[in-house]
């Protein structure tokens, strides 16, 4: 039996499966275009969150001391702390911290909310960007301090050695000045 002949646009003649074939492959290539941009994608940016950058660092820097301090901190990096490129013109729900004007990244934390984010000027920005190890590295430490320093605080941890950083910055910003 032979296949039922259908005519495309163009007025040629094609056979039934050669013109799904066409929709197919025309699909394909439109999920492909939507999934990916214009440019490669940054191999710092689309992590889920900060824990997953330090983990990538980790496993992949070309610096040994950068996969050494990455792999160290990581484990203080919970996934709670949000990873956010901003690049220019695209709005950021929640907003961008100001000192992202003058910074390439910034550590966020807001203490009434407990959110955190790690926020980097991303690649689009003319000049300097926060979309290298180094700058990302130095966020993540900052992310890990401030981890570990909330850790010092709590009550669980009142009389263990994690608690006496706490201990002591709370006991120099509370010595009066000598008389």
């Amino acid at each position: 039996m032979e296949k039922e002949r259908q005519r495309d646009f163009l007025g040629t003649d094609v056979y039934e499966g050669v013109l799904k074939q066409k929709i197919e492959q025309l699909e394909a290539k439109n999920k492909t275009a939507e999934s990916k941009p214009d440019q490669e994608i940054h191999p710092l940016a689309g992590f889920a969150n900060a824990h997953e950058a330090a983990r990538y660092i980790a496993e992949n820097s070309e610096d040994e001391s950068y996969r050494a301090i990455a792999g160290r901190i990581s484990e203080f990096i919970g996934e709670n702390v949000e990873y956010i490129i901003v690049q220019p013109d695209v709005e950021v729900p929640g907003g961008v911290p100001r000192a992202l004007d003058i910074a390439n990244g910034v550590n966020y934390e807001n203490y009434k909310t407990g959110r955190r984010a790690i926020y980097l000027r991303g690649d689009k920005f003319n000049g300097e960007n926060g979309m290298n190890e180094t700058v990302v590295l130095h966020e993540l430490i900052h992310a890990a301090t401030a981890e570990r320093i909330n850790d010092g605080n709590k009550a669980k941890n009142k009389n263990t050695t994690l608690a006496l950083p706490f201990k002591i910055s709370i006991s120099c910003s509370t010595v009066s000045p000598p008389t």
